[in-house]
């Protein structure tokens, strides 16, 4: 099953204990934690897929039908409406070619009965490029990403990707490393999954994945 119709560099100093409730924080997957300790499950309900890592999580799929989630709570749906929020992931694609089946992605949607879903995607495109895409892409059945961003040299490196929420354009901005890569971007419609953050893809190291409102 898909998360679509799923569905759909410099050194990052980042703190790799186990998550600490942090207030305004909903969920923070760190460093070599296993998910499954802090409530994210497979896509299909059971345990966590992937394995830890020096100082992260990997995740290796099949394509990109693998994946981890963690059901956003009612109370969480309702302050992600009207308040601003921020998800922000520190990731390394381990993968150097490029098209469809390279991607790692970690995604939040935040209202699971109108399905407005966004996303931090990253592509290699085979010539030690990775690409930052606002729509995960898993193929010809869900399409390329609408906004996308060249991080020029990364290579499997780590970035930081950063999307900011404003409840006023219901839009979010995306930083990669500090650094406005697209801006206003909406959200895409995908109903049937609930709220949920998830992370996933075909080979990539996840060293942080945190939403906070």
């Amino acid at each position: 099953m898909k998360l679509h119709s799923i569905l759909t560099g410099a050194a990052i100093a980042v703190a790799f204990s186990a998550p600490v409730a942090n207030a305004g924080t909903i969920v923070k997957q760190s460093g070599s934690t296993n998910p499954g300790t802090i409530g994210f499950t497979n896509n299909v309900g059971g345990p966590v897929y992937g394995s830890p890592v020096k100082r992260a999580w990997n995740m290796q799929g099949s394509e990109c039908c693998d994946y981890n989630q963690f059901v956003i709570s009612d109370s969480d749906v309702t302050k992600l409406g009207r308040k601003p929020w921020t998800l922000t992931t520190v990731m390394q694609n381990l993968s150097t070619n490029s098209g469809d089946g390279t991607s790692i992605y970690a995604i939040v949607i935040t209202n699971g009965t109108t399905g407005e879903r966004f996303d931090i995607s990253l592509q290699s495109d085979g010539l030690g490029n990775q690409i930052l895409s606002d729509r995960y892409y898993c193929g010809s059945d869900c399409g390329p990403g609408t906004q996308s961003y060249l991080i020029s040299g990364l290579g499997t490196n780590y970035v930081t990707i950063t999307m900011t929420f404003n409840p006023a354009t219901n839009t979010v901005n995306y930083y990669v490393n500090g650094t406005l890569a697209i801006a206003n971007d909406p959200p895409w419609t995908d109903t049937g999954y609930g709220a949920i953050v998830a992370f996933g893809g075909v080979d990539g190291n996840f060293q942080l994945v945190q939403l906070k409102s």
